[in-house]
């Protein structure tokens, strides 16, 4: 259980982080940006490739846990990488 400690407490930060993100955008005084054109609402919508999308969710819970056991060392410095990066994006599209 000790060893599983850290990757708890990850999860926990990324679920407050992202909810706090979440709350961030919701009540900024900023309009949000719309990310649709009339060539999105042109192609259809083919359902065997929707399988595909909910993988990529499972997929971004799977392949850090992976990570995270084959290369603990790798794992934190790649954690924190991205961390940086995704508050840095998150903030740009926020106060853009």
């Amino acid at each position: 259980m000790k060893e599983y400690k850290k990757v708890l407490i990850f999860t926990i930060v990324l679920v407050v982080f992202e909810t706090i993100m979440y709350l961030l955008a919701k009540f900024s005084p900023f309009e949000p940006t719309i990310l649709l054109s009339t060539l999105d609402q042109k192609l259809p919508v083919i359902q065997s490739f929707v399988m595909f999308y909910y993988l990529w969710y499972i997929y971004l819970i799977v392949l850090p846990c992976i990570f995270y056991y084959k290369d603990k060392k790798n794992h934190t410095r790649n954690k924190y990488g991205t961390g940086l990066g995704l508050t840095i994006l998150k903030n740009i599209l926020i106060l853009r």
